[in-house]
């Protein structure tokens, strides 16, 4: 017996259910191959930015120091304040479009990265990938495009563990490839990963096209002009505190393991607590994915972020290596996976003429709060070693509360 199948009418063409699922199964594996090739070639450099500053010119460890931090940092500054308005074009015109633009964007920009004479000539370059690639704002947009609202939370799960995986394997398999091809046969590698992930876009990706004008657009209204979605304002701040939270833990670990770690032991501890915290990650990143068929997130939600404020607050008081990397599995276990919850619960309330922009801006305010908070760390750890975990408690605290006012303000069956 042949299984009966929905169908939908879009102009003159009929899609069926299944169709439109295996378009959407198509967007996420073009999207998360993408992922490992492009976050890969960032990652795979990114060991070799010091080198290559070097390499130009600069000998100061001081200066190189500061435009090594420089040429890392100003790129996802400003792909995210960049990043809602390549949103706001892609609703109108398409998020196909936008993912071919910045991934071409990218392979221009690292291919012409390979050839540049001096520190000056590279920071320009940098300047004008944030400024026109844009790419991990659109991650979340291009990975959901088409999928049933049940299936999302764990395209987004996926989406976290594969960054993990790329973060944890790419700086290594770059070191290798770095002493075989230099630093400018390094940058033209990145260049190809770049230039593969354009390809599998252009081949592969199943775009749905543009839905019609954004909900509240007049006729030819500008670009410039950006509305939020319900409930995505208090979203971004969410998914702001997560980043910043994230982002200042994970050096924080490193540092305190240092002073914890007996003479000669740091790195093996190091080690330990990267390998540990990586797996409990994405193990939550999985969990949390799973649990987005649930019809309401945020009990979960609030509940994570009270065990990452108790987990932090434990981790301050710490006081051996044992006990670290037990309280180091026990946050990444019971607090991990809130970017995952946060993503999943906006898409929700984000319709799907504005998804483009609504999800580039809460990618952009998640890309700044990972700028914040490795500010935070170097000021923290300058006072103590291990004060990010209390900042960290207390940046929890702000979270719980926050997304409790969310859930009675905007999220709320009334809404």
């Amino acid at each position: 017996m042949i299984p009966k199948r929905s169908i939908q009418r879009t102009g003159t063409q009929v899609v069926t259910s299944s169709q439109t699922a295996a378009a959407a199964r198509w967007n996420e594996i073009t999207t998360l191959a993408s992922i490992v090739l492009i976050e890969g070639a960032f990652f795979f450099v990114l060991p070799a930015f010091p080198d290559f500053v070097r390499e130009l010119g600069i000998q100061s460890p001081a200066e190189v120091a500061s435009w090594t931090g420089a040429l890392i940092g100003v790129t996802p500054v400003l792909a995210a304040l960049a990043g809602p308005w390549w949103g706001r074009v892609g609703d109108r015109f398409g998020i196909w479009l936008m993912a071919l633009r910045s991934t071409l964007a990218l392979t221009v920009i690292w291919t012409a990265s390979a050839f540049v004479r001096s520190p000056s000539e590279l920071l320009a370059l940098r300047l004008l990938l944030g400024l026109i690639g844009g790419y991990q704002t659109l991650v979340v947009a291009l990975a959901t495009q088409g999928c049933a609202p049940e299936r999302t939370g764990r395209v987004i799960a996926r989406i976290q563990i594969t960054q993990i995986l790329t973060v944890a394997a790419a700086p290594a398999a770059g070191g290798v490839l770095a002493r075989l091809l230099g630093v400018r046969g390094l940058l033209l590698t990145a260049a190809a990963m770049c230039l593969t992930a354009f390809v599998g876009f252009l081949l592969l990706y199943r775009d749905r096209g543009v839905p019609g004008p954004p909900a509240g657009d007049a006729a030819g209204e500008s670009v410039f002009v950006f509305r939020l979605a319900p409930g995505v304002g208090w979203m971004a701040v969410l998914l702001f505190l997560a980043a910043l939270i994230d982002r200042s833990f994970q050096p924080a670990t490193v540092l305190f393991a240092a002073h914890l770690a007996p003479p000669g032991e740091s790195a093996r501890l190091a080690g330990l607590l990267m390998s540990v915290g990586a797996a409990g990650d994405g193990f939550a990143a999985w969990y949390c994915g799973n649990q987005g068929r649930r019809p309401d997130l945020w009990p979960l939600i609030v509940a994570r972020a009270a065990a990452g404020l108790a987990a932090c607050f434990a981790l301050f008081w710490t006081g051996s290596a044992g006990a670290f990397v037990a309280g180091r599995l026990f946050y990444a276990l019971g607090a991990g996976g809130m970017q995952t919850l946060l993503y999943t619960a906006a898409s929700r309330r984000i319709p799907e003429a504005v998804r483009t922009s609504q999800f580039a801006l809460l990618a952009s305010c998640f890309l700044l709060g990972t700028g914040a908070g490795a500010l935070l760390t170097g000021v923290l750890s300058a006072w103590r070693v291990n004060g990010v975990f209390l900042a960290n408690a207390a940046w929890f605290a702000v979270l719980l509360a926050v997304a409790r006012a969310a859930r009675r303000h905007a999220f709320n069956s009334k809404h």
